[in-house]
């Protein structure tokens, strides 16, 4: 009871400490921060070990538990009533965001969900050694179907998908705030869009087509941005030739636009996704593209 006693005295002060972190989902590991640092502060008992007060302000009713399991690991975490699935999902990781079809959604370019959240984590900072692309060496990959990951749980109706990036210190990555989600780490529009080219398995060429074309017709893009921040990823592979591809099918893009991804020279042949069954090509963008492309035959320009 004492114990007890001494947990309600101190919850007024617990629940300011917990306001400080937001949104209101909190791991394992900031729980026993916070009981480490205040536990002098608020009077606790000596015998009150961290299984105990977590213990405790469970049953206080400040935070309910919940766990995820991706593959081998497993995320406790800590969470209260206002706190949303997607929030809970992009802060179990640490510094998972929306991406993908999912961030498509939520900027309003995709139709729905299709029962899947789309995670991403960067990997860490490391000296990589670009390779030298070969016409060979591009025709291996993507004459296979994309490695995927295998990191996916269930939550509610969802399939939570936790995928991993290369390192690009946080770029397109921003805090937004949806009726749905509340604030949330997610892709903005033109990170979105790049990294859907750049994995399709996670957006299809087919939906992704309409995020081309809903983002222009909802004036939300930034093309300017979007060669830019292609630039700055600095990926081997030439994925200005499909963006450039997607601008034109898309068909409300100026040329001037378009251009802005069109080199003067271009060295290899590319493909719009992985494994295609049935291509097309465009002369144009030396690109190989999925034969049902939305509108192929209308739109195609030599």
């Amino acid at each position: 009871m004492a114990n007890r006693s001494r947990i309600s005295i101190a919850l007024a002060d617990i629940v300011y400490e917990l306001s400080k972190i937001h949104p209101s989902v909190y791991r394992y590991q900031e729980i026993a921060e916070l009981f480490s640092l205040n536990r002098s502060r608020w009077n606790l008992p000596a015998a009150m070990n961290l299984r105990k007060f977590i213990a405790a302000i469970i049953d206080q009713g400040l935070v309910e538990y919940g766990s995820l399991e991706f593959g081998d690991v497993e995320y406790i975490y800590f969470y209260t009533s206002e706190a949303s699935m997607f929030q809970i999902v992009t802060r179990v990781g640490g510094t998972a965001h929306l991406s993908y079809a999912t961030a498509l959604y939520f900027w309003g370019l995709a139709e729905n969900l299709d029962g899947k959240v789309y995670l991403n984590q960067e990997q860490t900072k490391r000296t990589i050694k670009k390779g030298k692309l070969s016409q060979d060496a591009i025709n291996q990959v993507f004459l296979r179907p994309q490695r995927e990951t295998r990191l996916a749980t269930m939550y509610n109706e969802y399939r939570i998908v936790l995928t991993s990036s290369k390192f690009s210190d946080g770029l397109g990555i921003i805090e937004g705030a949806f009726e749905e989600t509340g604030s949330v780490s997610i892709t903005d529009i033109e990170r979105s869009l790049i990294d859907c080219v750049v994995r399709p398995a996670y957006a299809e060429p087919e939906i992704l087509l309409a995020a081309f074309r809903n983002a222009r017709l909802n004036n939300s893009i930034s093309v300017g941005k979007l060669a830019t921040y292609l630039r700055q990823l600095d990926y081997v592979y030439p994925y200005e030739q499909a963006i450039g591809l997607y601008l034109e099918y898309a068909g409300n893009y100026t040329e001037e636009e378009i251009l802005l991804f069109k080199r003067e020279v271009m060295n290899f042949d590319f493909y719009l996704d992985y494994d295609i069954l049935e291509t097309q090509y465009s002369e144009k963008w030396r690109l190989y593209f999925p034969k049902n492309f939305s509108n192929v035959d209308l739109l195609e320009k030599k």
